[in-house]
Parts: structure tokens; C-alpha cells; sequence
């Protein structure tokens, strides 16, 4: 991600211009006519480098570091340099950019809080270990150039219900001083992003609420925090102050409407709408609003039992053949770090309306924006967990009214293929077959011998190439499953952008659809 510093003299850029396969950070200076880029933190021990940004002065980077994970997604296409999840924090590191050194943002002590920035100077472009750096999902100088804005959990005020560190929240750090203070209010919900204003009048910040995102406005004048009442039921994916620091862009979809552009007037609240996106020919009213409901797993909290949320598209009346029970696809959207949430999903809403399945979405453990406890539970050792939360599903469908218990299928992509493999191999008996797409490396999947129904899979990048490790475990599990009886399907495409295209998108959509029509007839 190109980065101008504030001055627009010098640009910061993620590179692999060594060849070495490692995310580097370079810096460009372009008074200098004919300049080289200039190596400034070097990726090591196989973690990338994102850019947070550039010190008012334009004499630092604030950097942050995280494990480089090209796994692929719905695209198909991995990309240089880390992508930043906000579900997780990543260690925090200043970048002196005339001295080509790097330094961790770090706590010198648990009891005081106080931040030190150590002069560990390692050779230049190289991080020291960051154990104790500060770590934040997202992170900024402030406008005035001593503190630091962070998202993250640490320095949580343990309020709102004894929340303490179990939700994302805007916090100010002061590095000098080792001072920081919360800056958004206490709430049960994470805070997914924000921005602060070019004169510090103003911070806006959006909350993820159950899926929706509500957009907040900080006046740091007044000390007074009030949600906008004007922003329409959605989800926002950009925020963005104009200098005057008098308007707010933002990016809004929703499940019945593309992303656009908005812009606020702050004086007025008054919201105007910049774009109109084409969402064909069928009217907005006529998508499914997604509805917000939840099931009870397997486990329990606090001696209660532990409630996901799930998504339910239902078409309802007007699906075909809407008087006998309906078949019904689970799409799995979340865990491993993601979120179902109700975005425009043309697809989702073809299979719903134009099929009359009902596709139900969970947040399965592992799922952000439902606090650290839930994210952490689908981690590591606990992974594994996510596909029992699956059963549970299955066992909610069976007690509601007008479902098919008989007639489930599963849809999973990216992290998604990998859980709906784990689960047809647990409830073999319940599920008829799965379209998994662009799964992540395959060797840890457990039970594949368990696996009976009908299989598409959907790999991006050559197959028959052993040095493509994820395309290649794919297409040993294609001839495992057909060897052992089971009917598989198998679309792939080829390139870097394999499935960005739209003709290869429709195609995988396309086929998708056919191969769930016939199962759920």
C-alpha cells in the first residue's frame, strides 16, 4: 500500500524487490531526480510489514508486523506484504527514516504503563524481537505528532459490565510520557475503524453491532460522544475527514445495496449520497434482508450455553414451492478471524430467491466482532472446535418450522472450505455435500475417509503443479474422495487474478449454483 508522506516528497511502499519472497518496506524520495528506493525495515522470521503511516514531520513510519499468511480467497489471489486483519493485533514498530533504523513501540513497565522507545539499534532495516511491543489492530500518529491513536485492546478502561480487554476500542498514547487515555466510549461491541479530524476537533469511529456498523462522532472539545443518527442500516468500510475537518467520507453497503460513497456534514448531520452503484436490474426491495438470530452450541458460559449468531436469508412466500418444508445451505462465512456479516452477496440472494433455498450464515467460534473470548476460541488447539458448533447448527435447523433437516448442504470458501470439509466428515449423515473454494493448505485435515456426499471444488492456480502447494493438496484430495466412492466436481483456473475476472467468477457461480440445484432438489 503506496504511502505519501504529509510533505508528498517521499513515498513508503511493501516491495519484494529483493527477490527473497519477504514484504520489505522501501522509501522513495523524489526531490532527487533518478533516486533508488531506500531499504527501511527488512521482513524477517517469515513476517511482513504493513504501513500505518507517516509521522506528521515525515521523519517516521509507524509500522506494524505480522505473520505473512497468503492464504486465498474468494479471488483465488494472494498478494506481497502482510494484509491486515483487523480481528487480530500485530506488534507495533517506529521506523527512523533518515537512519534506517527500527525500534518496537514498547511498555517498559506493567505497573507504570510507561512506553519506551529503546535504542536497540540492530543493523539498519532490521527489527528486534517484538514480545513486548505494543500491539493494535490499526494504528496512527495523531495530528499533532506526539501521540499515537490506536485500536486495539490493551489500556482498556474496565468498564461497560467488567468488559475490560474483550473488545476493540480507540485509544491515545502518548509514546514520551508513557500517558494514554480511551477515546471511545465503554461498549459491548468492537470498534472496526476511524479517523480523526486534521485539527483535533473531531474523532469518528464505527461500532460493529452485531453486524451493522454504527458510525460515532467524538467531540474532543466538548468530551461529548453521540452516534449519527443519519447513517442508513449498514456496513462501513472507509472513513475519511476532508482537511477543514467540516465533512466525513464514508464507504456504505448493505445486503439490498453496493458499496457507495457518502459524504456528512457535520455542522447540519446531514448525509448526501456521491455514488449510486449498478445493482442490475432487479429492484432493492425485492433482496432479503438478512434477519439476526442465534443458536445454542455445545459448550456453555458462565453456566449458560454459549449463543452464535446466525444470519437467515429466507425468501419466504415467494420462494418456489414455499408451502413444503425448504432445503437449506450453510454458508460458512465466519471463524478462522472472519465475519458473516449482511453485505451485498448477489449470489446468496440468487440462491435464496430465485432457487428458494434457505441459507443460513453462523458465526461460528474463531468469528470477529463478538469480543476476544469468541475469537480466541476457535485458535490454535481449539480450532477444531469450530466444526462441533456446525452439529449445533444442524440441530437448530431440525427444530425450525419450514426447514428440510433431510435437505442440508454447506458452502465454505477461503478458511470456509476448510471447516465445511472438517464438517461434512463429522456429520456425514446430515449433510448431503459441500461446495468448497480456494480451501487454505489441506494437510491437517483430519477424517477425510469419513466424507460421502457430493463435492465441487473450486481451486484458483494450476493443479497438476506440485510446486503450487495449495492447488496441489486440492488435487490430491479431488483423486482421495473420488477414490474412496465420493462424486467430485473440480473447476480451476489459472494466473494470478484466477477468479478476480468476472468471466471466471460467473463461471465458479454459475457451476456452484448447478451443482447445489440438483443437491437440494
Amino acid at each position: 500500500q503506496p504511502t505519501w508522506s504529509p510533505d508528498g516528497a517521499q513515498l513508503a511502499f511493501v516491495s519484494d524487490r529483493r527477490g527473497s519472497g519477504d514484504a520489505d518496506v522501501y522509501v522513495l524520495d523524489t526531490r532527487t531526480p533518478g533516486a533508488m528506493p531506500r531499504l527501511v525495515a527488512a521482513a524477517i522470521d517469515g513476517a511482513a510489514w504493513h504501513i500505518d503511516g507517516w509521522s506528521p514531520d515525515a521523519q517516521r513510519l509507524l509500522l506494524a508486523r505480522e505473520a505473512s499468511t497468503a492464504a486465498p480467497g474468494a479471488d483465488g489471489a494472494g498478494a506481497v506484504g502482510a494484509t491486515r486483519n483487523p480481528a487480530g493485533q500485530t506488534a507495533l514498530y517506529v521506523a527512523d527514516v533518515e537512519r534506517g533504523t527500527v525500534s518496537p513501540l514498547e511498555l517498559s513497565s506493567a505497573a507504570t504503563g510507561r512506553v519506551a522507545r529503546r535504542a536497540r539499534r540492530a543493523r539498519p532495516g532490521i527489527a528486534p524481537d517484538d514480545s513486548t511491543a505494543v500491539r493494535a489492530a490499526d494504528a496512527r500518529y495523531a495530528p499533532d505528532g506526539r501521540g499515537i491513536l490506536l485500536l486495539t485492546r490493551a489500556f482498556a478502561a474496565d468498564s461497560a459490565g467488567g468488559l475490560g480487554r474483550q473488545f476493540l476500542h480507540v485509544s491515545l498514547l502518548d509514546p514520551a510520557s508513557g500517558r494514554w487515555r480511551q477515546l471511545s466510549a465503554p461498549a459491548a461491541y468492537d470498534v472496526e475503524m476511524f479517523d480523526e479530524s486534521a485539527d483535533g476537533h473531531y474523532l469518528a469511529y464505527t461500532l460493529d453491532q452485531d453486524g451493522q456498523s454504527q458510525l460515532m462522532l467524538f467531540d474532543q472539545q466538548l468530551q461529548l460522544d453521540r452516534p449519527v443518527a443519519s447513517v442508513p442500516a449498514g456496513i462501513i468500510s472507509s472513513l475519511r475527514f476532508d482537511a477543514s475537518g467540516r465533512h466525513l467520507a464514508l464507504t456504505l453497503e448493505s445486503s439490498r445495496s453496493p458499496a457507495d460513497v457518502y459524504v456528512l456534514d457535520l455542522s447540519t448531520q446531514v448525509l448526501t449520497r456521491w455514488t449510486q452503484s449498478e445493482a442490475g436490474p432487479l429492484p432493492a426491495q425485492s433482496l432479503i434482508q438478512p434477519q439476526a438470530l442465534s443458536f445454542p452450541t455445545w459448550d456453555s458460559v458462565a453456566g449458560q450455553p454459549r449463543q452464535l449468531q446466525v444470519l437467515v436469508y429466507d425468501p419466504g412466500s415467494n420462494a418456489p414451492g414455499s408451502q413444503a418444508p425448504r432445503a437449506v445451505l450453510i454458508w460458512l462465512c465466519g471463524g478462522g478471524g472472519n465475519q458473516c456479516r449482511p453485505r451485498y452477496v448477489p449470489f446468496i440472494q440468487y440462491l435464496a430467491e430465485q432457487l428458494g433455498i434457505v441459507v443460513v450464515a453462523p458465526n461460528v467460534r474463531g468469528s470477529a466482532g463478538f469480543g476476544s473470548s469468541l475469537l480466541a476460541a476457535g485458535e490454535g488447539s481449539l480450532r477444531n472446535d469450530a466444526p462441533r458448533d456446525v452439529g449445533a447448527l444442524l440441530a437448530w435447523i431440525g427444530l425450525q418450522p419450514g426447514l428440510d433437516r433431510s435437505r442440508v448442504a454447506l458452502l465454505g470458501e477461503g478458511y470456509g472450505g476448510y471447516l465445511a470439509l472438517q464438517s461434512l466428515s463429522q456429520y456425514p449423515d446430515r449433510l448431503l455435500g459441500a461446495v468448497v473454494a480456494f480451501p487454505p493448505p489441506l494437510t491437517d485435515l483430519p477424517n477425510v475417509a469419513e466424507i460421502r456426499g457430493p463435492v465441487l471444488l473450486v481451486q484458483a492456480g494450476d493443479a497438476g503443479d506440485a510446486g503450487d502447494a495449495p492447488g496441489y493438496e486440492v488435487a490430491q484430495l479431488r483423486e482421495g474422495l473420488r477414490s474412496q466412492g465420493v462424486r467430485v466436481q473440480y473447476l480451476a483456473a489459472q494466473g494470478p487474478d484466477a477468479f478476480a475476472r468476472r468471466q471466471e467468477r460467473d463461471a465458479y457461480h454459475t457451476a456452484a449454483a448447478s451443482f447445489l440445484a440438483r443437491l437440494l432438489r
